[in-house]
């Protein structure tokens, strides 16, 4: 329970939406009284079935088990960045299909820098001159939001807001735009852009 409560506290102290923190207390409170965390015989599975719990409230939870007094152990698993920048920018597919339509099947959001910024506009290369664009998303697990603002540079003629993030603790809040200038052609004016989530 020790260790539920100091998630709990955690959350309470850096979590935005403070209105869900009742029902993710009560949530968590019955988890730590489960059979299933009981019986957890090793840290990855305590981790596991906290996580479990946490993303029914909201998909950005994540949690993982560090062991304080093995800072030098290496990660069993690239982390998600690091995956990304190794995966194409998380690019899969992007190709022309029957139509003319334009389809880019990407699974994440990697870091805006100059490797990903060349690998969005080689994507839009491919489709620039379709008649429509599909963006599916439905694989896709977020990442950095200013990589959605650089591919939606490509959709917007103008700066346009997308999204605004509230660091609680600090009180700051960062807002993104899409990217006003980028690599090669815009396709704003295109007369059908979809999004498939």
């Amino acid at each position: 329970m020790e260790l539920v409560n100091s998630i709990e506290k955690k959350i309470a102290s850096n979590y935005v939406l403070q209105e869900n923190l009742e029902a993710i207390h009560s949530s968590l409170d019955k988890v730590a009284e489960s059979e299933a965390f009981r019986q957890a015989t090793d840290t990855e599975s305590v981790a596991g079935i906290i996580k479990s719990d946490l993303t029914n409230h909201d998909k950005h939870f994540g949690v993982s088990w560090d062991d304080p007094e093995s800072p030098q152990q290496q990660p069993k698993h690239d982390d998600w960045f690091s995956k990304l920048s190794r995966k194409n920018s998380g690019f899969t597919r992007v190709e022309v299909l029957e139509g003319n339509i334009g389809y880019i099947d990407f699974w994440g959001f990697d870091h805006v820098n100059e490797e990903s910024q060349g690998r969005v506009a080689a994507a839009i290369v491919l489709i620039q001159d379709t008649s429509a664009i599909i963006f599916d998303l439905r694989k896709n697990s977020g990442g950095n939001g200013f990589m959605g603002g650089l591919i939606s540079g490509y959709l917007f003629d103008k700066p346009t807001h997308l999204n605004s993030i509230h660091w609680k603790p600090a009180g700051n809040i960062t807002e993104i735009w899409s990217q006003e200038k980028v690599q090669g052609k815009k396709v704003a004016s295109y007369p059908g852009i979809y999004i498939n989530q």
